[in-house]
């Protein structure tokens, strides 16, 4: 088995080159495994270069370390999706680190040594494929643009939290800011100027509701904003998406669920009986009246209609042991 961390240098503030490096170099050194480390220079860098090796190494056992947040992680997952001889694992040390809450703590996943000896399991992704191109002037305004058809490993947000997400990647940039903390931070000034996004959604083949939402999204693991349980009934291995979708709500409303909506007790709230609701499904199709903001595992761009579909067992994971 050959180790290859990809390390992200600008996650965590720096903290990926920083205090990581040194502690994956001492333990692989220590440990005697065949490894190798490959920084990435720019978007998009780390699925090139793993694509590249699985393809050249078809028979080759390789496990690559996403070493960065949510976003180096799914950069990962597109370069290893199809290739039977590559595990994903991650050391999560981004500012969310929201994947790895499924599965356990943090500070468990950047134990190097654990790492090495990670068993695997096999879980779920989510397929994308963005159905209209994205505004003419998206570039040209700084937003990222990403490929028509992609795959995420945790969530797709639409709506409120994915304004959210663009609002926190602006806050973070202040060095006393990150976490749940830019999060929060972000959620006030979102707040501030709360929008409705008209939208219809069809679930599994069929429309099952349309009108002006707060936020809606698709997932396959349970958290996102830096420790949010917004969708506390999704399960990484079932083979199924889980969708909700929530309709305009009053800000009054909206403060007094914030909680509950970060808990992931919502579900359980009868106040929310008119408003939300939730699918476990195979696929959904959001379609916005008017472009908006899509957050894929923690990284936003801006489309029109999107459709998103479970790929059951397609990743292997590696765990720490």
């Amino acid at each position: 088995m050959k180790h290859i961390f990809i390390i992200n240098p600008a996650a965590g503030k720096g903290a990926a080159g920083i205090k990581t490096l040194p502690d994956i170099l001492k333990t692989v050194k220590g440990a005697g495994v065949e490894y190798e480390i490959h920084r990435t220079v720019n978007i998009g860098d780390a699925t090139r270069y793993i694509r590249e090796h699985c393809e050249k190494n078809p028979e080759a056992a390789m496990r690559f370390y996403a070493c960065g947040g949510d976003g180096t992680i799914n950069e990962v997952l597109n370069g290893i999706i199809g290739a039977e001889n590559a595990q994903l694992a991650v050391i999560p040390v981004g500012t969310g680190n929201d994947f790895v809450r499924n599965f356990g703590t943090a500070k468990q996943f950047l134990d190097i040594a654990k790492q090495l000896e990670g068993r695997v399991v096999t879980v779920d992704a989510l397929k994308y494929e963005l159905l209209d191109p994205p505004p003419a002037d998206a570039e040209s305004r700084g937003v990222r643009v990403f490929p028509e058809t992609g795959y995420a490993i945790n969530m797709l947000n639409m709506g409120f939290d994915a304004e959210v997400v663009a609002k926190t990647a602006q806050l973070k940039r202040n060095p006393f800011l990150f976490g749940t903390a830019a999060y929060v931070s972000g959620v006030a000034a979102t707040l501030a100027k709360l929008k409705k996004l008209p939208m219809s959604v069809e679930v599994d083949g069929a429309v099952v509701d349309e009108g002006e939402y707060l936020l809606a999204g698709a997932a396959n693991g349970r958290f996102s904003g830096g420790g949010f349980d917004g969708m506390p009934l999704a399960v990484t291995t079932d083979g199924l998406m889980d969708v909700m979708f929530v309709r305009s709500v009053t800000r009054r409303f909206f403060l007094s669920i914030v909680k509950k909506y970060h808990d992931g007790t919502h579900l359980k709230d009868k106040r929310l009986d008119d408003f939300l609701k939730h699918y476990a499904c195979k696929e959904a199709v959001f379609r916005p009246k008017i472009p908006m903001t899509i957050a894929i595992d923690g990284e936003t761009t801006e489309t029109g209609a999107v459709r998103i579909s479970v790929v059951p067992a397609a990743v292997k994971l590696s765990l720490p042991v």
